[in-house]
């Protein structure tokens, strides 16, 4: 899978060589992500990202150019996490039922977004402006066209494209209802996991 292009203005400054640095590039990292699962992008301040570090804010423009930069870093590190993560649970549930395949995704979805509460929703709905789009959901989707190939080689190349798209769909359904932490709402949850396996059944006896 090839990454997208990172524009100039969102790259980091210059990459931390020492541990001290590298230390410090992973404060201000990890303080950015809480920070905006707490208030979301538009509230949030590289002033306040760096006082949550622990770090000054010229501490902070040593590396990033500023907040949209913080979370192209925080996108592109959550998209190969995504991609690791989901593929390995669904790896493991390929001849399973459609309820086992559902309940992967979905518990993958939920323990991510947990790590601090609701940061992967944000990532997921937030466009730091690398190539226009989140990559997020382009891994999301080549997992899930590569498991409906082995599953249901029946259907055609479009049909499997809309499919696709159409279960990302529902499951965003546990981001649209109540919070961004609806991916641990059990009542959320519920909902959107019998809409999938509904879904995911019917097109698994074609």
């Amino acid at each position: 899978m090839g990454e997208r292009p990172v524009p100039p203005q969102l790259r980091p400054r210059r990459e931390p060589k020492q541990a001290r640095s590298r230390q410090m590039v992973a404060r201000i990292l990890a303080a950015a992500a809480k920070e905006f699962a707490a208030v979301g992008t538009e509230q949030a301040t590289t002033n306040s990202i760096a006082a949550r570090a622990g770090v000054s804010p010229g501490s902070l423009y040593q590396f990033f150019p500023g907040k949209a930069a913080l979370l192209a870093a925080l996108q592109l590190e959550w998209t190969e996490r995504l991609r690791l993560e989901l593929g390995g649970a669904l790896q493991q549930v390929r001849g399973a039922s459609a309820g086992e395949m559902v309940d992967a995704v979905l518990d993958t979805h939920a323990r991510l977004n947990s790590q601090p509460p609701g940061l992967l929703a944000v990532l997921i709905f937030s466009s730091s402006g690398v190539a226009g789009s989140l990559d997020l959901r382009r891994s999301t989707a080549q997992e899930l066209e590569a498991l409906l190939s082995l599953r249901a080689p029946s259907l055609s190349a479009e049909r499997r494209y809309a499919a696709v798209n159409v279960i990302i769909h529902l499951a965003n359904g546990l981001y649209f209802l109540r919070n961004t932490s609806g991916a641990a709402d059990p009542v959320v949850r519920g909902e959107v996991r019998a809409a999938l396996v509904a879904y995911l059944e019917s097109l698994l006896e074609n």
